[in-house]
């Protein structure tokens, strides 16, 4: 019998957050015109995949260090999809309030990302929640 490795990522708060920012990216970049499926289409839902990718690695990694890398290139690509946001409602592609949207998720993303970074640096600093992935 096959032994079964359980993976805990998809319980964190934070992969959830990321899980529901991607999807609302995809669902936006429909709206891009065609000729930016190679362009901007293609980068901000790069960058999107790589936020929710990169928190699941680094969560299942062992060592502290390599936990940090991981969720170190999440939150840059967690900037990633800020940027290309901005530009996106400056080309008129996505509305102010599509935008807004995607701002609060980014910022409720990239909140609990330090908040599992930090967990992970210094894990009996008694201001840091034990589970910070739990919402406020």
């Amino acid at each position: 019998m096959q032994k079964q490795y359980q993976r805990t990522f998809r319980k964190l708060i934070v992969w959830q957050k990321a899980k529901e920012l991607t999807l609302k990216v995809y669902q936006l970049a429909k709206k891009f015109p065609s000729d930016e499926k190679f362009g901007l289409s293609s980068q901000i839902k790069r960058a999107s995949v790589s936020v929710m990718s990169n928190i699941a690695e680094g969560n299942e990694r062992n060592g502290v260090r390599d936990k940090l890398h991981f969720f170190n290139i999440s939150y840059s690509s967690l900037v990633e999809v800020d940027s290309h946001s901005e530009l996106a409602l400056a080309l008129e592609y996505i509305t102010k309030s599509d935008y807004e949207h995607l701002i609060e998720l980014i910022n409720k993303t990239g909140f609990l990302l330090c908040r599992l970074s930090e967990s992970k640096k210094n894990p009996n600093d008694p201001n840091i929640p034990s589970n910070p992935n739990t919402p406020n």
